[in-house]
């Protein structure tokens, strides 16, 4: 029964960091076709909170077979990253609006009256 579970949580480790690189694939791709700096920061902070979740989680599946006192570690880092990554982008795009960075011409706005 032990190395059952031990396969399982490698294999559902393996699965996570597949979905996880999926994930930043799709925000780089995101970044290199968005056209101004408001449609890039949030297409890399809806693209890359998953991901890194996903992959620290997957390595957490690995990491809990070989040592779980240590692996707790991840789960830390990955609670800390669900607060640090959309708090940074915010902060980065408000200065960028406090600062007058220009619209792209494709961007619809919908400004508060």
């Amino acid at each position: 029964m032990g190395t059952l579970w031990i396969h399982l949580m490698r294999s559902i480790g393996v699965i996570m960091i597949f979905c996880g690189t999926f994930f930043f694939v799709a925000a780089t791709v995101g970044i290199i076709r968005m056209p101004d700096p408001y449609n890039r920061g949030h297409v890399s902070c809806k693209g890359d909170s998953p991901g890194f979740m996903l992959c620290l989680l997957g390595i957490w599946c690995y990491w809990a077979t070989v040592c779980f006192s240590e692996s707790l570690i991840l789960l830390v880092i990955v609670a800390f990253m669900l607060f640090a990554n959309p708090i940074s982008t915010h902060s980065i795009l408000r200065l960028c609006y406090y600062r007058r960075v220009e619209f792209s011409s494709d961007t619809s706005l919908q400004e508060e009256k």
